[in-house]
């Protein structure tokens, strides 16, 4: 009996180690503070994201001093993405500079925004790169 009783008090204070144990964070001190978090979608939320083609995708994203840059690429070739852009006027911005229908850049501003969107086909007709470059605000 005593042996019994010897055995669970053992094993409950085991299982207890183990419960307080798993809560436990064996990480290292931060060196400093976290960096600022992304916007949620890649980039601010007046920015248009290209999104007619269901296969497009953000393949890089970078925060400078001074801007927010994301690339994308689509199965799409360029007349698509930049007809999409063309568009974005109806969004509060205003085109300031088009650049052509295959390749090229499209500029336009908003309040104190600026967007800078540039399109380069890839090769052979497989897609489409597209580089959006704003402002922060």
């Amino acid at each position: 009996m005593q042996r019994t009783l010897f055995r669970t008090t053992t094993l409950l204070c085991c299982l207890c180690l183990l419960l307080t144990a798993c809560g436990k964070d064996d990480k290292a001190e931060d060196s400093g503070p976290p960096p600022p978090p992304a916007p949620a979608r890649g980039a601010p939320d007046d920015v248009p994201v290209y999104s007619e083609d269901a296969d497009a995708k953000e393949t890089g994203y970078e925060v400078t001093e001074t801007e927010i840059i994301m690339t994308m690429e689509t199965i799409n070739g360029p007349i698509s993405p930049i007809t999409y852009y063309r568009k974005i006027g109806e969004q509060g911005w205003k085109i300031v500079q088009d650049t052509g229908d295959n390749e090229g850049t499209i500029i336009a501003t908003k309040k104190k925004r600026t967007l800078e969107i540039t399109f380069e086909a890839l090769p052979g007709g497989a897609g489409t790169i597209i580089v959006l470059k704003t402002t922060k605000e």
